[in-house]
C-alpha cells in the first residue's frame, strides 16, 4: 500500500481503470469514444464537430452565483499551471469560458459545449459545473503553450452512481495533510464525490480528541513496524521489525481544513473510526476499557 501511494502517476492510472471497470455501462461505451479525446470516465454523450477553439494567453471566466464563483476559482487555479493568466468576470460577452447555472435533469449533470464562441459549461448546481470543468481540462494538452487548442465538442454527462468513493488508510501508513489534499485532487479529477478516511485501527489512532488526550499522546504511535507482508510468513518466528518508532495524528484544525478543502471540490468525507473492534491502539492508552487485563500497545503487526 505504501509503495502504491508513493507513485502518484501509477495511482492515477489504477484509479481511472478501477472507475471504468466499476461502471459496466461506461466500460462498454469505450469503443465509441471519439479518437484521441481520452475522457475518463467516458461521458454519456460525446459529439465532436469540425473545428478547434484556441484559448488565449489571458482568459476570462464568467461566473456570477456563489457556486459558479467557487468553481471558477478552482478552474483558475488549475489553468494557471498551464501558463494562462486567468481572471473572473461578470460580463458573459467578454468571457472565453462561461459557467452557467440552469435547470438540468440531475443534480450532478452538466453540458459542456466548445465552439467558435468559446467554452460554456451548464449545470443545475456547483457539482455539475465542477465535473464539466474536469472534463474540459481533460481536453487540454498537458503542457503549457501560448495557444491551447480545444476541439469543438458537445458533451452531455451525469454520473452513473450517487456514491463514488475511494479509501485512504492513514492508520497503518500515516500521510501528511499535503498528501491527503493531493489525494482529494486525484479523486476530484475523476469525479469521485466521497472520500473514505480510515483514521483509526489497531496500528494507530490519527485524530485529535481533546477530551481524551492519551489517544494522541500514546495511541497515535507504535514502537516499530513489521517488515514485509505478514501473510507471507509461516510462523511469528519469521517476523522481523524495523526498530523505528512510527506515528502521527491530525489536529482538529487540520481535520477541519481538509474537510473544507474537500467540500470546495464537492467531495464528502466519511471518517472511519472503529469501536469496539480494531481498537488495540486505544487500549494502549485506556486499558481500563478492555475486557481482559493488559498491558496493551499499538500493534506493530498488520493483523
Amino acid at each position: 500500500m505504501l509503495a502504491l501511494f508513493s507513485l502518484p502517476g501509477r495511482f492515477i492510472k489504477l484509479l481511472a481503470l478501477g472507475l471504468l471497470l466499476s461502471q459496466p455501462a461506461l466500460a462498454q461505451q469505450m469503443v465509441t469514444q471519439p479518437q484521441g479525446l481520452g475522457l475518463v470516465p467516458l461521458p454519456h454523450q460525446v459529439q465532436v464537430h469540425t473545428g478547434t477553439y484556441f484559448l488565449p494567453q489571458k482568459i476570462s471566466i464568467y461566473a456570477k452565483s456563489t457556486a459558479e464563483r467557487n468553481v471558477a476559482e478552482l478552474l483558475k487555479g488549475l489553468l494557471e499551471p498551464l501558463g494562462k493568466t486567468v481572471a473572473l468576470t461578470t460580463n458573459s460577452q467578454t468571457a472565453q469560458i462561461r459557467l452557467v447555472t440552469e435547470a438540468m435533469p440531475g443534480a450532478e449533470a452538466y453540458q459542456l459545449v466548445v465552439d467558435k464562441a468559446g467554452v460554456q459549461i451548464t449545470a443545475s448546481a456547483g457539482a455539475g459545473l465542477f465535473y464539466g470543468c474536469q472534463t474540459f481540462l481533460q481536453l487540454l494538452p498537458a503542457r503549457p503553450a501560448a495557444t491551447t487548442g480545444v476541439p469543438h465538442v458537445r458533451i452531455m454527462d451525469e454520473p452513473a452512481f450517487r456514491w463514488r468513493g475511494a479509501m485512504l488508510d492513514v492508520s497503518r501508513h500515516f500521510f501528511p495533510v499535503e498528501f491527503v489534499k493531493k489525494y482529494i485532487d486525484f479523486l476530484a479529477a475523476y469525479k469521485f464525490n466521497t472520500f473514505h478516511w480510515h483514521l483509526t485501527d489497531d496500528q494507530g489512532w490519527r485524530i485529535e480528541i481533546k477530551k481524551h488526550p492519551k489517544l494522541t499522546q500514546i495511541s497515535a504511535f507504535r514502537k516499530e513496524t513489521l517488515i514485509g507482508a505478514q501473510q507471507q510468513f509461516k510462523t511469528p518466528a519469521e517476523f522481523k521489525y524495523d526498530a523505528t518508532p512510527y506515528g502521527g495524528f491530525y489536529t482538529q484544525e487540520q481535520i477541519k481544513d481538509v474537510v473544507a478543502y474537500a467540500q470546495k471540490r464537492y467531495i464528502t468525507i466519511v471518517p472511519e473510526i472503529e469501536m469496539p473492534g480494531h481498537s488495540v491502539a486505544v487500549l494502549a492508552a485506556y486499558p481500563e476499557l478492555a475486557c481482559r487485563p493488559g498491558p496493551y500497545e499499538a500493534w506493530t503487526q498488520w493483523g
